[in-house]
This record gives C-alpha cells, sequence and structure tokens, in this order.
C-alpha cells in the first residue's frame, strides 16, 4: 500500500532501453532486441523426497503403519498438511501425545526411520524422469550438484544408494543437522557455503512448500518447482520462479538458459539506475529470464535484490518486468492501436 503511488505513477515494467553496442542487438531471424548475456557460475541444489524421486508411497505406507495405533487415519490430505516437507522431530512432536518426552520423540523417529529404509531395500526406488539426463548435463558443462533434504540422515543416504547418484553430488545436507531445517534457510545457506557460492549462483529444485519457502529465504538465484505432489500454482504462490512436471521438461536448451541468464554489465547498470530513480532501492540483479512475450516486444523477468539494511523490505516488489521494445514495428500502427498504452494499463491492474 505504501507503494502503490509510486506504482501507479511511474512505468516501472516497461524500461526503455537506448540501443548501445554491446548492450543489444537486433535479431536477423525476428527483427526484435536481444540482449547479450554474460556466462555466470551455476550451482544445482536438490532436494531428495519428491524431486529426485518420488517417495511419497512409501512414506504413506510407513506412516500409516506407524501412526494406526495412536488412532490417526492415514490419507493423502492428512499426509500433505501433517508431513509432507517437514522434519521427522516437528511432525512426531505434533502427532504425538503431548506428555511425550523428547526421548519418546526420537525413539520413535529412529523406529520410522528403520522402517523406511526397510521398505527402500524391500521395493527399490525410481529416480525421478529426466533426472540422470539433468545429472550428467550438470557434469558436462561443469555444474556442481548437492543434495539438501528435511529427511533422516539414514533415509537421505538410503535414497541417494538407490539411485546410484553418490558420483554426481559434492555433498549432502540434513535439515535436522543444521541449527534450523527447512523452511528456514539454513540448509540451503549451509549447501552454498560449502561449496563457496553465493545465493545468486544457485539453482533449486524443490517440490515442498517449506523447501520452497527455505529457497526463498536463502535468497536462491532461481527456485524450480517439481509437481509431484503440488500445483504449479500451490508452487508458484509460495515462491517458485518455475514448475516443471519432472526432469524430461527441464531440457538441454533451458538449462543453457538459465545457465547464462545475467545481463550485460553495461545494460544491468542502466536497469538498476532507472530503478533507483524509481525509488525503488535495488542492489543488483540476480536473474533475467525470458518470458512468453507480445508482437511488440521482448519480455524478461528480473529478479530484485535490495540494498541491505532496507526498511520495509517486505513491500518491495520482488520481480520487475523490462521489455525490449521492437524498432521494426510501423510506429503509426502503433500508435493508432494505442499498443503500447493498452499494455501499461494491463500492468497497472494485473
Amino acid at each position: 500500500k505504501e507503494l502503490s503511488p509510486i506504482v501507479r505513477n511511474r512505468t516501472l515494467a516497461l524500461v526503455q532501453v537506448a540501443k548501445e553496442e554491446g548492450d543489444v542487438f537486433l535479431s536477423v531471424e525476428t527483427g526484435l532486441p536481444v540482449m547479450q548475456l554474460r556466462q555466470m557460475k551455476t550451482y544445482f541444489l536438490f532436494d531428495i523426497d519428491g524431486t529426485l524421486v518420488g517417495t511419497d508411497p512409501l512414506y504413506l505406507q510407513v506412516f500409516t503403519d506407524l501412526l494406526k495405533p495412536f488412532g490417526y487415519v492415514m490419507d493423502l490430505e492428512f499426509y500433505r498438511s501433517n508431513i509432507h516437507g517437514r522434519v521427522d522431530f516437528d511432525i512426531f512432536k505434533g502427532l504425538m501425545p503431548p506428555d511425550w518426552s523428547d526421548d519418546q520423540i526420537r525413539e520413535i523417529m529412529k523406529t520410522k526411520d528403520d522402517l523406511f529404509c526397510k521398505e527402500v531395500m524391500r521395493q527399490g526406488v525410481v529416480p525421478m524422469p529426466g533426472l540422470l539426463e539433468v545429472l550428467q548435463f550438470a557434469r558436462k558443462h561443469g555444474i556442481p550438484c548437492a543434495a539438501i533434504s528435511n529427511a533422516p540422515r539414514g533415509a537421505c543416504e538410503a535414497l541417494l544408494d538407490a539411485l546410484c547418484v553418490w558420483p554426481y553430488l559434492d555433498h549432502l545436507v540434513v535439515g535436522a543437522e543444521c541449527k534450523r531445517a527447512k523452511p528456514f534457510p539454513d540448509p540451503y545457506l549451509t549447501s552454498m557455503q560449502r561449496f563457496g557460492a553465493e545465493p545468486h549462483e544457485c539453482i533449486i529444485f524443490e517440490d515442498s512448500r517449506s523447501g520452497i519457502q527455505s529457497g526463498v529465504a536463502a535468497h536462491a538465484r532461481l527456485i524450480i518447482g517439481i509437481q509431484s505432489s503440488l500445483s504449479d500454482h500451490i508452487l508458484r504462490r509460495h515462491g517458485a520462479h518455475a514448475t516443471i512436471r519432472d526432469f524430461t521438461q527441464f531440457n538441454p536448451s533451458f538449462l543453457l538458459q538459465v545457465h547464462s541468464s545475467a545481463l550485460d554489465t553495461r545494460l544491468n547498470s542502466h536497469v538498476i539506475a532507472k530503478l533507483n530513480a524509481a525509488g525503488l532501492p535495488v542492489e543488483s540483479i540476480p536473474t533475467a529470464f525470458e518470458v512468453p512475450g507480445g508482437y511488440i516486444a521482448r519480455t524478461l523477468r528480473l529478479q530484485l535484490m535490495y540494498k541491505k539494511n532496507v526498511s520495509n523490505v517486505e513491500f518491495l516488489p520482488v520481480n520487475a518486468v523490462l521489455k525490449m521494445e521492437s524498432e521494426s514495428l510501423n510506429d503509426r500502427v502503433v500508435e493508432t492501436l494505442q499498443l503500447y498504452r493498452r499494455e501499461w494499463a494491463f500492468y497497472q491492474h494485473t
């Protein structure tokens, strides 16, 4: 609400950039402006359950058997509301009788972990479709990978053993072994620290609400939601930048795009200056991803990072839209149809 006058009166979404050598050039195929991108170091951080492998059926069976004596009727809705994406201690602390001690909680956690590992060994697991191809691509292009999970270490290691993916991973971070587990940023920040990586260099793959919230809190460059149990709408509502059904949709061309997704240095500075002049204390633009655009312009979605110690940062927008207007169109047609004014009206009222 505090920013509404600024948003109403300034065309923040339509940042027109003058063509300068090294910044923008026209595509010989489309005649539309094309932005030069600079290569960035990239790290892939993967959740495990529901991301590397679909484990919900296994967990449903284990928790059904474990909680039945306590009067719980396990179904998918109960599982998603009380179990999915949470650390075991918090799960059982909320479900067990209030007079249970922490030692009793830890004992039932161990029982659950043992049951799960036995089921993994008995039934086996199947990697998420396309996973191995993505891991092989990452290795080929020098993209380090790690696994970050809220599951206990025993369950994580059992799954990674069964998937045979250890050779592709630099390390494993377990949420319960950090100061705070997901949805706090600590697990992902721990992985970044082990790599010596900056948040804007990291791409996170997550399937749960708590995992996505953890990635958002860690200020990751990009969060890809996996639709293994939650819909595109829910994943995006909690902070995912994009979603995929499985890794077959995360194809090499898109991987190359996100691997080189920073604005050219001069263009980056120009846009930041424009946003600062509009009253937004932006410090950097970690990512710039092309989104489906219209007939008159090329459209990029920018992630905004603000200067430290900025007050009321929660009221500031986290994304901006950069429009690269085409010079190949007939300006008289554009003016007659009021295309730019209509488009800006759309942004103001959406």
